[in-house]
């Protein structure tokens, strides 16, 4: 009788788990964490342990744990030596952020004044604040790897079997870091993970963003001849109410919770940018998240809702003491429907290592996003299957 129930469990357990595509994904990525957060966690004892022993003895693993120097370029690279960029862009600074809606920036129009020193920063000379953007995908496992690889959502090959930007950057000779609040492994980073941990300079797991500042002055950056420079933050990611404290509270008492972890990043750029004014006299400064956030909800849903597009709708700004070049660039990126897909920013970042680069129009022409599911869509035909 207790075999019989078990059965019925275990099966009843696996169709739930199998009719999900999204539970096939995380899967394929890390099968034990998978299955540990969506049938050891109901079942803990015989049918999950049972489970987690049969995937093992199977020789199931995870997917991305093997970080890799890569030999080959991408075939969008046709010199590493560009007549107009070779060593001219000598400091480069990207800012990551997370969960980060372009709606609810002030900079971008929100009523609420959510981002003044970026309002500040990012309408100097040779700078600026880019609208109708979106992300390549609406979780950050995906989305990070298509900013600093030539993965497309249609193709992951370039992120395993080519050199990556950061690889890039330590070919050209910059010295290249990547400073993390998050902790840069496990089932929802190990995908980026392993472009992350080239770098010369690999710092993650702190206790705020406030703390990614001071983290980076302590490198002595400003010491290098050149700065490849990746600042990852917590961002807006749920809970909200772990990603902002009093300051932002009396600086924005009309605002939400989210309001004021979009204050909070405000506050860290503003520092970050401080610094790097103190200690360099030339650099280019990037900031964008990974994705959006359906505000109270969540991201990486696939689901019909009104504001399904805004965990896709993202803030890009780009600030430069060189000239314009970063933001005339990025603006021929944009797609007949006036759209800009981050995940052709690596084509920039490549032009502003010195690489010349031919890009294959067609990841501009067609607007590719990485679903949940695993599946890549077209941006306009997912956002009207899913936003009424």
């Amino acid at each position: 009788m207790i075999f019989i129930c078990c059965f019925f469990l275990f099966k009843n357990t696996l169709y739930y788990y199998l009719s999900d595509k999204r539970h096939i994904v995380e899967f394929e990525v890390d099968p034990f964490f998978s299955l540990n957060k969506y049938i050891r966690v109901k079942y803990p004892v015989v049918i999950g342990n049972t489970t987690i022993l049969i995937v093992d003895y199977l020789g199931f693993s995870e997917k991305y744990t093997n970080v890799v120097q890569h030999e080959k370029f991408n075939s969008s690279i046709i010199d590493t030596n560009d007549l107009n960029t070779y060593e001219k862009y000598k400091n480069i600074i990207f800012i990551l952020g997370e969960s980060a809606y372009r709606g609810r920036h002030s900079t971008y129009g929100y009523k609420k004044n959510t981002t003044p020193e970026m309002q500040k920063i990012f309408t100097q000379t040779n700078s600026c604040i880019i609208n109708e953007v979106h992300s390549p995908a609406s979780i950050t496992r995906d989305a990070v790897p298509m900013l600093f690889s030539f993965a497309k959502p249609q193709n992951e090959t370039p992120l395993l079997d080519e050199k990556n930007i950061i690889e890039m950057a330590n070919f050209q000779n910059y010295k290249s870091y990547w400073i993390s609040k998050n902790g840069e492994s496990g089932p929802h980073s190990s995908k980026y993970s392993i472009i992350a941990k080239l770098s010369n300079i690999f710092i993650e797991n702190l206790k705020d963003d406030l703390e990614l500042p001071q983290q980076l002055i302590e490198t002595g950056f400003q010491n290098n001849e050149k700065n490849f420079i990746v600042i990852h933050l917590a961002g807006s990611h749920k809970p909200y109410k772990l990603g902002y404290d009093e300051l932002d509270v009396s600086a924005l008492p009309e605002g939400d919770d989210y309001d004021l972890t979009i204050h909070h990043t405000d506050r860290v750029i503003k520092q970050i940018y401080t610094i790097l004014k103190e200690k360099l006299n030339d650099f280019i400064l990037i900031y964008t998240p990974d994705h959006g956030e359906i505000v109270n909800l969540g991201h990486g849903l696939l689901r019909k809702t009104k504001e399904f597009s805004n965990q896709f709708e993202i803030p890009l700004m780009i600030y430069s003491t060189y000239d314009d070049y970063p933001c005339q660039e990025v603006e021929s990126y944009r797609n007949d429907e006036n759209m800009i897909n981050t995940s052709n920013l690596v084509f920039l970042l490549s032009k502003l290592l010195g690489y010349s680069v031919n890009i294959d129009q067609s990841f501009i022409k067609n607007d590719l996003i990485l679903s949940v599911d695993g599946q890549s869509y077209e941006y306009q035909t997912i956002i009207k299957q899913y936003q009424p």
